[in-house]
């Protein structure tokens, strides 16, 4: 693709983005670690200390932890549901709030309104991270983010074999975040912004029919729970927090009551996937299970968790 046709899908795909989540201004970078990590070099000098929730993805709590300090980067984790607690963290060279709402995992959202009272009070900046809910699902500037992050492969791309990140923010930060993935070699392919680009003329339907497939398995693996006692703490409906404003989700979590019986489960689940993409996921070591929402027919994926689950 010449350059300057490069340059335009680009520029639509960065306009079409922006749109959607409200903002100036959009990037596409070639995945979702490169969206995190050129974004937090550009807010960040060495020297400069982030505040951040403590529940996070386990590749971003790594990279806060580890690669950031490496950088000259102070990083204080915070409890988020303690509000007092991002105030007491604060030290006079902390320049970025950063959290992720709902939390990947396991889809709860975390209460930032204390996180963005400070912000807002002190100018720093305050960076969401808002894969696991995106517009139109929940719109991270209205919680207040002046940057929102987003892995695109978990929910915006419908083609498997392709990755990329977005940055949401003012013009002025996504040039500087630019900047900073095209010296580090993580700006967008011209594949990717295309990819991207033929994602988003179904995103709606596709996250519609996830939505919808989330509360449809929640319902079922509720009735199984009664019926059979075999899974149990099935967590779907999200808090009723205001501040949240997320008008559904694509994850659901369960547990096994036989813990045991998580590995063949997911073996099952896995040997009969459901073509609409629904896939289960270990959550943790307490037998919990994931459940991200594909875009199948609700017979077909109730097949499915009968096959798998059952």
């Amino acid at each position: 693709m010449p350059d300057a046709a490069a340059a335009a899908h680009a520029a639509a795909a960065s306009a079409a983005i922006a749109a959607l989540e409200g903002t100036e201004a959009a990037l596409v970078v070639a995945t979702g670690a490169a969206a995190r990590a050129c974004t937090l070099r550009a807010l960040l000098r060495a020297g400069d200390h982030l505040l951040a929730s403590d529940w996070l993805d386990a590749q971003a709590r790594d990279f806060l932890a580890h690669e950031l300090p490496a950088m000259g980067v102070a990083v204080t984790f915070v409890d988020p549901r303690e509000a007092r607690a991002w105030r007491r963290a604060l030290t006079p060279t902390t320049r970025v709030v950063y959290a992720e709402s709902p939390v990947r995992a396991d889809g709860h959202p975390v209460d930032l309104r204390a996180c963005r009272t400070l912000a807002q009070e002190l100018g720093l900046a305050f960076v969401i991270d808002a894969t696991a809910a995106p517009a139109p699902l929940a719109r991270a500037t209205a919680l207040g983010a002046d940057v929102v992050l987003h892995d695109a492969r978990l929910l915006l791309l419908d083609d498997e074999a392709c990755d990329a990140g977005l940055v949401c923010s003012t013009e002025a930060v996504v040039d500087e975040v630019a900047a900073t993935a095209a010296r580090w070699g993580a700006h967008a392919t011209p594949t990717t912004v295309g990819a991207v680009t033929r994602s988003l003329g179904s995103f709606d339907a596709r996250l519609s029919r996830r939505v919808a497939n989330a509360a449809r398995a929640a319902t079922w693996l509720a009735a199984h729970a009664e019926a059979t006692g075999a899974v149990r703490d099935i967590r779907h409906a999200l808090d009723d927090l205001e501040v949240h404003a997320v008008a559904g989700h694509t994850i659901v979590t369960f547990a096994l009551v036989d813990a045991a019986r998580r590995d063949d489960v997911l073996v099952a689940a896995a040997e009969t996937r459901a073509t609409g993409g629904s896939r289960l996921s270990a959550l943790d070591t307490e037998g919990r299970v994931r459940l991200d929402a594909g875009v199948e027919e609700a017979a077909t994926l109730e097949r499915w968790l009968s096959r798998s689950v059952a």
